[in-house]
């Protein structure tokens, strides 16, 4: 059975659903919306595998406007996955703020497994 979520505040939704009972956002607007955009909803996705794949894919797009999210992701999550995924995708975006999470990353994050995934990435040759 496949289950339906409103994109905008993530609770099931049926299936022929045209505005959330939830929250009230319009579901087909939402196909306006910009892909970045909507990759940047699913990080609060209730399923992990598409907050994995919408953390991989802004990563892949190199998308700036994921760095505050992957910041708050990198001090707040503790799913171990998703912390590799972000720290995967910091190393994608190569920007200066990137690098920089992920040197504070390899610095004190609380989990010892992320502080040595963080150190391996800043040790790759670029």
């Amino acid at each position: 059975m496949v289950t339906f979520f409103c994109p905008y505040c993530w609770k099931e939704v049926p299936a022929e659903a045209i505005v959330c009972p939830h929250c009230g956002a319009k579901l087909e607007a939402f196909a306006q919306v910009p892909y970045e955009e909507k990759l940047l909803h699913a990080l609060a996705h209730p399923v992990r595998e598409s907050r994995l794949l919408a953390i991989r894919l802004l990563g892949q797009i190199q998308s700036r406007a994921a760095l505050p999210h992957f910041k708050q992701l990198l001090w707040s999550e503790t799913d171990v996955y998703i912390l590799q995924e972000v720290l995967l995708a910091l190393e994608r975006l190569a920007t200066d703020e990137s690098r920089t999470l992920l040197a504070d990353a390899a610095a004190r994050h609380p989990l010892p497994l992320v502080r040595h995934w963080a150190q391996q990435l800043l040790a790759k040759p670029h």
